[in-house]
């Protein structure tokens, strides 16, 4: 499945180089949500709110109305909800799915504690958790702090309170280098769901991959895409909104579901 993804900072949507160098800015965010109208899910991230720097709550909260009301798409919307209350907010907007990052984590290590109080609240089927690495390592805080855990480690132990995993390659965000695949391939075989599921017709994804080029128009970068998501099945490969989008009748079954 490919998943289009809008990025917001300062009211606008982004393309940041590594979680930092901001490269592109869009002012029209809604004309971006036109672009990915017949794709059936969006991804929502708030890059100020993951950056403890504001918030762009009524933007988020309109392309998730929007998205559900005129194109009945499924949404998920991520950054900076570091609290069972801010949970509930923004799933009360009608986001189907909500991203925990740095909150799934307290003092180098899984915060089981606040994840059970988010699983009494929500159904884990509404909650992915982000398990973003920079040169090996889980970031959180806005990709601002790194943790001695790798991703692979701590997937098992996170499986009961989430529906999936966000997993990012930070070295290769925004960098248009292409995929890391032999991490997503290493992430998807750890999988405990992937594990329980390998000689069975996946039924839901459970690892959702941000591929690193943001783009899927020319022969490079979609056939990267199209080995990714064939090798990873099933999984959720990210689009961007400033890249050339091929269409959905242009992609090979490999890479929808």
């Amino acid at each position: 499945m490919l998943i289009p993804c809008i990025d917001l900072q300062d009211g606008q949507a982004v393309q940041l180089v590594h979680g930092r160098k901001r490269e592109l800015a869009v002012a029209d965010v809604f004309g971006l949500l036109r672009k990915f109208k017949k794709y059936p899910w969006l991804h929502i991230i708030d890059l100020d709110a993951a950056m403890g720097k504001g918030r762009n709550d009524a933007l988020a909260r309109g392309l998730c109305a929007r998205a559900r009301k005129e194109f009945g798409m499924r949404v998920r919307v991520g950054g900076g909800i570091r609290t069972v209350a801010r949970a509930e907010e923004i799933t009360g907007w009608g986001a189907d799915q909500i991203v925990i990052g740095s909150a799934a984590f307290r003092e180098g290590k899984v915060n089981v504690h606040f994840l059970r109080r988010l699983k009494k609240k929500l159904n884990p089927e509404q909650i992915v958790i982000a398990l973003d690495t920079a040169r090996g390592k889980i970031t959180i805080h806005g990709w601002r702090k790194r943790l001695a855990l790798h991703a692979e480690q701590v997937m098992a132990q996170l499986e009961p309170y989430c529906g999936g995993f966000l997993c990012t390659d930070v070295d290769r965000e925004g960098t248009m280098t292409g995929a890391n695949l032999d991490w997503f391939c290493t992430l998807r075989y750890v999988a405990p769901d992937y594990r329980r599921r390998r000689n069975q017709d996946a039924e839901r994804d459970s690892v959702f991959g941000e591929n690193g080029n943001g783009r899927c128009s020319g022969n490079g970068p979609l056939q990267e895409t199209a080995c990714l998501a064939r090798t990873l099945i099933p999984i959720g490969v990210f689009l961007k909104p400033w890249s050339s989008v091929c269409p959905l009748s242009t992609l090979s079954a490999d890479t929808r579901r």
